[in-house]
């Protein structure tokens, strides 16, 4: 692969960091696409630059897309907060390093607050244990979500929904005993079951065509 000049090196990583700024605070729908383009901030292909280009692109065709926070005119102080969560996972989503792409995303009263898309720390064997290890992620998120919200004296719905698309994942992460295919996984991700035990999260199984995750684990 031919690499970039070293002025079009400068020009690439100056790209990528403009569009980590839009996915951090208004662009989340990108965050996959980002994801890979950050791979190669130190030597780039020719590619990579015409890929950079190419979201740049759908960033300026669509200057309406955004975030907006809606709030009923009837919310009170004393209404209970709903705090709902969508993860997918793409198993060896990463043909490079044969890791695992997380994705997830919070929403709060249906308004998106906090979103995620990134690598796994470790290559897993299934994709259900990449679920399973993007659980207990999600699970750290959600808990804080709802430490916030009740610093702030909101109330927030218990058990808060975790919505996600693999049967496999939701039964591992609800069974207290480890099992042959997943006594190798590291027992830190075995966080959740705590939650899911003190009733703070709830698993939910939803279609694959309705997790609205997806974007996060894969480009279009």
């Amino acid at each position: 692969k031919e690499m970039l000049t070293k002025e079009l090196q400068t020009k690439f990583r100056s790209g990528v960091g403009m569009l980590l700024f839009m996915v951090k605070h208004s662009q989340p729908d990108i965050a996959n696409a980002v994801r890979e383009l950050s791979k190669c901030m130190g030597k780039a292909s020719y590619n990579a630059y015409k890929e950079l280009l190419r979201v740049i692109k759908f960033v300026l065709d669509t200057p309406d897309y955004g975030l907006r926070l809606v709030i009923k005119e009837t919310n009170t102080i004393e209404d209970l907060v709903q705090i709902v969560t969508f993860v997918d996972a793409e198993w060896a989503g990463d043909k490079e390093t044969q890791l695992s792409i997380s994705g997830f995303i919070i929403m709060m009263q249906g308004s998106l607050i906090c979103w995620r898309s990134k690598a796994q720390q470790g290559v897993t064997l299934s994709s259900t244990e990449s679920k399973y290890v993007l659980l207990s992620d999600a699970v750290q998120e959600v808990k804080y979500s709802m430490m916030m919200c009740e610093s702030i004296g909101l109330k927030v719905t218990k058990p808060m929904k975790i919505k996600l698309d693999n049967i496999g994942a939701m039964f591992t992460a609800e069974m207290a005993n480890a099992t042959k295919r997943t006594r190798h996984v590291d027992v830190k991700y075995h966080y959740m079951r705590q939650e899911i035990e003190n009733s703070n999260v709830e698993l939910e199984f939803v279609r694959s065509e309705n997790n609205l995750t997806d974007m996060f684990t894969k480009n279009v």
